[in-house]
């Protein structure tokens, strides 16, 4: 800013104080201009503050947002450093190339050694990479030693897998003679059941009574038929001689809520092979049978069918005959079980001429798991063992390893074969629902089960019975007492609650010296005696010591045949004593009871020679008169004049007295008979 003033004299005349009053005038004018501007210049300023605040404001942030950027680099860094570095271990391989297709969804990070060389290899997300090289020769050689000394632990320890106790899964035709089970489990339960198995009886031998049936039970020991279905096939024998139904499979279909039953039928004589099919929404009523496949023994067969329904397909693996005695396992899909599409042969790895018979398999997170029964060079399908194999593909499989091989201890249900199986896996724990074949011929079914499928343990009634017991001490004896009301008995064979039940086990219980007359025990109270023959758990009854199976009194058979005469009451002898309890005796087809009780009597009677119309009577004769009818039954033969009875009654016995089985004939049979063979004519009796 500059001003122009009026230059004044020394003498002041009007002039120049004129002069100078412009001078202040214009003074006044500047410093009002000077006034407005420095308005202006502080606004400016001010402008400028804000701008400045603003900017400052701006890098804070950008300083802020480039500390986050450090922090997030850093982190990506890190993650990325940790990723490179984390390993997820799988289980070992062979070699390299089986690392895709054992780990065939892997994620960054996995890794798993290949025993052949002794590598490491890690998964990047894309490959597998080599990242490590490590001697194998002590690890194979650490696992060579430990297989040789599970064996011989096995050697040592026989018969650990094999079932104790039987399953006695009364069949239609009112025995425990069963073989080919498929079990489904439902957590759930569905219709009321958790466990529901398909099966066929085969009772001897007989291919006439080969036929398919189910049971369900809730603790997958105790078994029945569902509420309102009556105990029966699903498909008798079509009476052609020869021919007979076969291996039973079981599959539900969760998409429309439906049980299917699935049976292979065959007729030797023609080489006929079929595939039939059952299905129910409700286990109760089931559908008209249906045929699902046709085809040849000789060439084009699906002995033992196995499937699942998954993907919107079923998928079965299933055997098939090749000619020269090779049978070999194969797989096939389906989309409506009608039309199957082409028969893929199984490559499994290490077979050593294994020779393939009945299969099952379960689908277990991204591979399937199979119980296989096979047999080895030399043997036959009544000589065989059971094996486990793994596949992703149902069609490539791993090398078998036997879980299950006949009994070497005598009179045991297995001890000659193991046959059809089923495959469970419920919360970790294998279940191994398996037929078995004894020398005798008979045929029965039990159970196997532990967590790990290489070390199974077998199922003991006796065994879970007693884990249902607390300890009571008395004065001379140690009695146990059953504590509570296990409503799943299958749940004790996992040992998850033996804690709970004072973890008892056999060779560490107290028995009974021998002097119990000091001790009144109570109804129900349990000892084992270890001063009987037998030295075995015992059950009071309230008036006296019975062998744990007390409930089991007598099981025996026929031998002979026995003539049956028009309206005249036969007695029908049992020469077979198979079982019987401690305290009773049985004779010439009397069973003598003492106990008072409630007494079951269940009969089953073969006849032949019998005609359309006839009718016959089954009755309990107690001493010699009191004869207590328990059937009435009007006869329908088949073409060959057989026909099957079955009939159970109750009877009260409050004291001592023989019993004895008598049958009524009516009808114009010329020679009607009771026949000889055994599973086809029994008596059971059992505590009520």
């Amino acid at each position: 800013m500059s001003i122009s003033l009026n230059r004044e004299g020394v003498a002041l005349n009007a002039e120049e104080r004129n002069k100078r009053n412009e001078n202040w005038t214009k003074l006044e004018g500047e410093i009002g201009g000077l006034g407005s501007a420095s308005g202006e210049a502080l606004a400016d300023i001010n402008l400028l503050k804000d701008e400045t605040a603003k900017n400052t404001q701006g890098l804070t942030a950008v300083n802020g947002r480039v500390d986050n950027v450090v922090i997030e680099a850093g982190n990506a860094a890190y993650e990325q450093v940790v990723d490179a570095a984390k390993l997820n271990w799988k289980e070992p391989v062979n070699a390299f190339v089986d690392l895709a297709t054992s780990y065939p969804q892997s994620v960054e990070g996995d890794a798993a050694q290949t025993i052949s060389d002794g590598a490491v290899y890690r998964f990047d997300g894309t490959d597998w990479k080599k990242i490590q090289q490590i001697d194998a020769g002590p690890i194979n050689e650490v696992d060579a030693r430990l297989t040789a000394q599970l064996e011989e632990t096995q050697d040592l320890l026989p018969n650990l897998a094999n079932g104790k106790s039987i399953l006695q899964i009364m069949n239609p035709y009112g025995n425990y003679q069963n073989i080919h089970p498929k079990v489904l489990y439902f957590e759930n339960s569905l219709h009321g059941w958790k466990y529901w198995m398909a099966y066929t009886p085969y009772p001897n031998g007989s291919t006439i009574m080969e036929n398919p049936a189910i049971a369900v039970s809730n603790n997958g020991i105790d078994w029945t038929v569902p509420d309102g279905f009556e105990n029966k096939v699903l498909d008798e024998w079509n009476g052609i001689s020869g021919a007979y139904n076969n291996d039973t499979h079981l599959i539900y279909r969760a998409d429309l809520n439906r049980l299917e039953v699935w049976w292979r039928y065959t007729n030797p004589a023609t080489s006929e092979v079929k595939l039939y099919r059952r299905t129910s929404v409700n286990g109760v009523s089931w559908n008209t049978r249906e045929t699902m496949f046709t085809g040849s023994s000789s060439a084009n067969d699906h002995l033992s069918p196995a499937l699942i329904y998954e993907e919107g397909k079923y998928k079965m693996l299933s055997v098939n005959n090749i000619g020269g005695g090779v049978r070999t396992l194969n797989y096939s899909e389906s989309v409506d079980g009608l039309s199957w599409g082409s028969r893929i042969t199984a490559n499994i790895e290490n077979l050593n001429g294994l020779t393939p018979w009945h299969v099952d398999f379960i689908k277990v997170d991204n591979q399937y798991e199979l119980a296989l029964q096979a047999w080895d060079i030399g043997e036959d399908n009544n000589h065989s063992s059971l094996y486990y194999l793994t596949t992703l593909d149902l069609i490539n499989f791993s090398e078998p390893v036997k879980i299950i091989a006949p009994s070497t201890l005598p009179k045991t249900f297995d001890d000659q074969g193991i046959y059809r199986s089923s495959l469970l896996k419920i919360n970790d724990m294998y279940y191994v629902f398996y037929s078995g074949v004894d020398q005798r011929g008979k045929r029965a079914m039990s159970i196997s089960y532990g967590k790990n499928i290489r070390a199974l343990q077998g199922f003991s009634m006796d065994l879970t019975r007693f884990s249902e017991l607390s300890l009571t001490k008395g004065v001379n004896v140690s009695t146990f007492k059953q504590s509570e009301n296990v409503p799943n008995l299958i749940e004790l064979l996992q040992g998850e609650n033996r804690q709970r039940f004072g973890g008892l086990k056999l060779g560490n219980v107290i028995f009974d010296d021998g002097l119990v007359s000091g001790v009144t025990p109570q109804e129900g109270s349990v000892r084992y005696n270890g001063t009987s023959g037998r030295k075995e758990m015992e059950l009071h009854t309230g008036s006296a010591w019975l062998p744990m199976n007390y409930k089991k009194i007598l099981y025996a058979e026929k031998t002979a045949i026995t003539d049956l005469v028009k309206d005249e009451f036969t007695t029908v002898n049992f020469e077979s004593t198979l079982f019987l309890a401690d305290g009773f005796t049985f004779s010439n087809g009397a069973l003598n009871i003492s106990a008072a009780a409630l007494f079951k009597f269940t009969v089953g009677l073969q006849l032949t020679g019998v005609l359309e119309g006839d009718s016959v009577e089954v009755y309990i004769k107690r001493g010699t008169s009191n004869a207590r009818t328990i059937s009435r039954q009007k006869l329908t033969p088949d073409s060959s004049g057989s026909f099957f009875i079955g009939a159970d009654g109750l009877v009260n016995i409050s004291g001592t007295f023989p019993f004895s089985v008598g049958i009524k004939y009516t009808g114009a049979a010329t020679a009607p008979k009771v026949t000889q063979y055994g599973a086809q004519n029994f008596l059971f009796v059992e505590r009520v």
